[in-house]
């Protein structure tokens, strides 16, 4: 092959278009992948670009957001939560950000990009959101847990 990004014994992370892999070994265009960090467990790096990717296709492609909108991301500090309030402020443009974490995690959130953080554990969130305490509607509401949430 005619790769000249990598040599033997690199180790990378990356994904495989259109199936999943979780290998020790696999096959990948060389396009699909980078360099895992040295101080980054595989585990870790997989991860990592299992949710940035779920976060990726949520917005593209389901949500088809575009700039200027606003974006609800419930479940803002978890894995694909965080790459959504990233995404969505810096590389896709939205308006505005809202997004909803517990307590310990505000300030991580907010310096992802967040432009107002609520606090399921302390505020009615819902209410506030639904209500238009922070200028809510909002073009797109990402729910990235399984909780009934979505129901309300």
């Amino acid at each position: 092959a005619n790769v000249t990004k990598f040599a033997v014994g690199d180790e990378v992370v990356g994904t495989v278009d259109g199936v999943g892999a979780y290998a020790e070994y696999c096959a990948a265009p060389a396009g699909k992948l980078t360099r895992k960090p040295t101080t980054v467990s595989f585990l870790a790096a997989a991860g990592a670009v299992q949710s940035a990717l779920t976060a990726l296709q949520a917005l593209r492609n389901t949500a088809r957001i575009k700039p200027g909108q606003s974006v609800l991301v419930i479940g803002a500090s978890g894995g694909v939560g965080s790459y959504a309030v990233e995404l969505a402020k810096h590389h896709f443009g939205a308006a505005r950000v809202t997004a909803v974490c517990s307590t310990s995690k505000i300030d991580m959130v907010r310096a992802l990009g967040a432009d107002t953080v609520l606090d399921y554990r302390s505020q009615n969130w819902w209410e506030l959101a639904r209500e238009g305490g922070h200028n809510a509607p909002y073009d797109i509401v990402l729910q990235t847990g399984g909780n009934a949430w979505a129901s309300r």
